[in-house]
């Protein structure tokens, strides 16, 4: 299996949907911690998910957080390495997704000069 990171925006989201989810359900955001860690764990490219959008590039994936419908997150596969981009809650739209995704896309990209 491919080595696995996860960029600073995925640690953020990832919190940050925590977090929200902790206001109404301290359990429920310990067992979403739980499920996208174990998902990142597991994530396996050769069992490929479906493009995550087509103004993405090609590589990048969605895939769903067990146990929690609507939640997702987006992974760059790359023949060297797997990189978890961001994490997204249910209901945003494509357009904020694929915002979201291209921040932490863009902290693999080298700074320009």
């Amino acid at each position: 299996m491919k080595p696995k990171r996860i960029t600073a925006t995925a640690d953020a989201t990832i919190d940050q949907i925590a977090e929200y989810i902790h206001k109404e359900n301290p359990d429920a955001a310990f067992r979403y911690l739980e499920a996208v860690y174990a998902k990142i764990d597991t994530f396996d490219e050769r069992f490929l998910p479906r493009r995550a959008s087509e103004t993405l590039p090609e590589n990048i994936r969605e895939i769903s957080v067990s146990g929690f419908r609507g939640y997702t997150l987006r992974v760059a596969v790359f023949d060297e390495e797997m990189v978890f981009l961001a994490a997204f809650a249910p209901g945003l739209s494509t357009e904020r997704k694929n915002r979201r995704t291209r921040f932490g896309f863009d902290e693999l990209q080298p700074p320009q000069e």
